[in-house]
């Protein structure tokens, strides 16, 4: 059987249908949005943090902050940024350490959050030096 061109169909329209539905009265008004329960957030942000490995303070008030008591000690101190990214690297992982001794010392309380005693707590545990 040999191959032959189709013919072009005429295009039927396209009526819109009507919904099944009759109209609400309430038809315009938003359906409410559901909230998340308590600490589902802060779970997320957690693990959001914790999968991370950039830094968690941001770097020019970091920066603002050591010039300003480096000046207080010495006038006329000059850091290159390597230098500000390492003091930023190890006061970042100071106080990391300290929150997670600070955790700790809130567990072993038997408080659901942390109070204003317990970073004093997690010093003394050992992990994070005193000042």
């Amino acid at each position: 059987m040999s191959r032959t061109k189709e013919t072009a169909r005429a295009k039927r329209t396209i009526t819109s249908k009507k919904s099944k539905k009759a109209p609400s009265a309430a038809s315009g008004v938003k359906k409410a949005h559901r909230r998340w329960r308590p600490g589902t957030c802060a779970i997320r942000e957690i693990r959001k943090f914790q999968k991370s490995t950039s830094l968690l303070i941001q770097c020019a008030p970091f920066q603002r902050l050591v010039r300003e008591v480096s000046s207080s000690q010495k006038e006329g101190l000059r850091f290159q940024s390597s230098a500000i990214m390492a003091i930023q690297e190890a006061t970042e992982a100071y106080i990391v350490s300290l929150m997670a001794d600070t955790n700790l010392a809130c567990i072993h309380a038997k408080r659901p959050r942390e109070a204003c005693d317990d970073p004093a707590e997690g010093r003394a545990a050992g992990a994070a030096p005193a000042r």
